[in-house]
């Protein structure tokens, strides 16, 4: 099939060279889609929920944004802990003014020296 004029998304070199062989299939997936969501759009935090994980993103209009993961919820929900555990992304749990649960803010865990960059610059 190939691929259309591409736009693109910065994966950390470690991921592909030594991280991805320690990985689960469904954690790879997790990790990547969080990549596209943040450094993907230069953000360094994302929220997306679990029906994104889950089912992809369409716009308003019934345009396919992502196909999301492609994992069940059990094994979405259990390759997200075991990043977390991993310590290769930061989760931050949301709840709306009615106490009902939003969506998750996801990132990536980055060791950036203390001063080495400001909030908002980016290092590439």
């Amino acid at each position: 099939m190939g691929f259309q004029s591409p736009t693109y998304t910065l994966i950390p070199k470690v991921v592909a060279d030594s991280l991805m062989q320690d990985l689960t299939t469904g954690e790879l997936r997790c990790l990547l889609y969080i990549l596209g969501h943040t450094f993907g759009w230069k953000k360094y935090t994302d929220q997306i929920s679990i029906s994104q994980f889950m089912h992809g993103i369409k716009s308003k209009e019934g345009e396919v944004k992502d196909l999301g993961v492609g994992l069940s919820k059990n094994a979405l929900l259990k390759s997200l802990s075991f990043l977390e555990g991993k310590k290769l992304i930061h989760r931050k749990r949301r709840m709306t003014r009615m106490g009902d649960c939003d969506a998750t803010e996801f990132s990536i865990n980055l060791f950036i020296e203390k001063n080495s960059i400001s909030k908002h610059s980016w290092p590439w």
